[in-house]
């Protein structure tokens, strides 16, 4: 706080400072500070003086209908040259980033929002503003609010089909990859006639391969690109295949092989 109150000229060598750390509160800029002097402790009574923090910077999160929650983390000064980078931040439970409220030296600035997200990060810089405050002074401030909407999250049913299953491999198990948003991915593993439901998916795009065992052809489902949104929450999808007997073996006959493994000199 010292660059706000006095001019460096104004100093001389009977000045004194007093540091008084204040944690666990949230400011803005600028405020007043009042601080009374014991009578034996020498010194002058400060009464409301205006308080400016050159390079404030705050960062928000607000979920839902919950008040706004401070980021401690991204929240603190500005950069020497007054920009800042800060990212939302995603809870556990489903949330989505609906709108983001920036605010600089106090001002709201409407044409900053999500579209404004460069690779999950917003970045700003803020025009300082000058102060007389017994000398002349740049302050900047900026405040982001994060504003996200809590979403049900999706749910996805994938049934395992086999048409004219013969008497062998009608148990068989078949291996099922579902590709969703981020690079997530899920493996199940169906005999036919069953199923499996996965919950608590994000929303988005996902993708169902199947590996299509030998003497099996897929006719349905293998490859389907599905979305999980607000309006479609739920999916179900069949994977199904038939037998196709055109081969001189079948998938099924796996030898276990018979080489050992013994340790020593080769």
């Amino acid at each position: 706080l010292d660059s706000y109150a006095y001019n460096q000229n104004q100093l001389n060598a009977n000045h004194r400072w007093s540091v008084i750390k204040i944690e666990g509160a949230s400011f803005t800029t600028p405020f007043k500070v009042t601080i009374k002097v014991e009578n034996d402790a020498g010194g002058h009574n400060i009464e409301d003086e205006m308080v400016y923090i050159d390079r404030l910077l705050q960062v928000y999160h607000k979920y839902g209908q919950e008040e706004p929650i401070l980021d401690e983390t991204q929240s603190g000064i500005l950069k020497d040259d007054y920009s800042y980078e800060v990212y939302p931040v995603y809870r556990e439970e489903h949330y989505q980033l609906t709108d983001i409220e920036v605010y600089h030296n106090g001002e709201r600035l409407n044409d900053i929002g999500i579209d404004d997200l460069d690779e999950g990060a917003l970045s700003g810089t803020v025009t300082p503003i000058t102060i007389d405050k017994k000398g002349t002074i740049s302050v900047a401030y900026a405040k982001i609010v994060f504003i996200y909407k809590k979403v049900e999250a999706g749910e996805l049913t994938i049934t395992k089909k086999l048409s004219k299953a013969p008497s062998r491999g009608s148990s068989r198990i078949f291996d099922i990859f579902i590709y969703g948003p981020e690079g997530k991915m899920y493996t199940v593993s169906l005999a036919p006639g069953q199923s499996v439901t996965l919950n608590g998916l994000e929303y988005g795009q996902y993708r169902i391969e199947e590996i299509v065992p030998m003497n099996y052809k897929s006719i349905k489902g293998n490859g389907s690109l599905i979305e999980i949104s607000e309006d479609t929450p739920k999916v179900e999808v069949v994977i199904e295949n038939k037998v196709h007997n055109n081969s001189w073996f079948y998938h099924e006959d796996v030898k276990e092989n018979s080489f050992k493994v013994e340790s020593g000199d080769e």
